[in-house]
């Protein structure tokens, strides 16, 4: 559920998901939680940054593999994927997109 799928400009998968369960990006996470603080992120996403969400292992891609970063233009959880894939849509749910560590959740955005 809370993985990383990456598409470029065509929207062709860049690389292999990540998933939720992947731990690598600890020190992503870490910093996100130092830079915006513990609870501004509560505030803003209702979830702090945990390894298992999205903004943390998008983070570590930025900082392992820029070539691919830098050719991503969108950004979906799996099962949005799935959805994009069977329905040419881009669409997440709340709930899902709450625990990406990149969603407003108070202001819905």
């Amino acid at each position: 559920m809370h993985g990383l799928v990456l598409l470029d400009k065509e929207h062709q998968v860049l690389r292999p998901s990540i998933i939720w369960c992947d731990q690598r990006c600890q020190a992503e996470a870490d910093s996100i939680t130092q830079t915006v603080r513990y609870d501004k992120l509560i505030e803003i996403t209702c979830n702090p940054a945990l390894t298992g969400f999205t903004a943390p292992k998008l983070a570590w891609v930025q900082g392992h593999e820029p070539v691919v970063f830098g050719k991503t233009q969108k950004v979906l959880l799996p099962k949005d994927y799935i959805r994009f894939r069977l329905t040419d849509q881009f669409v997440a749910e709340v709930s899902d997109a709450s625990g990406t560590t990149l969603f407003d959740v108070v202001r819905r955005r």
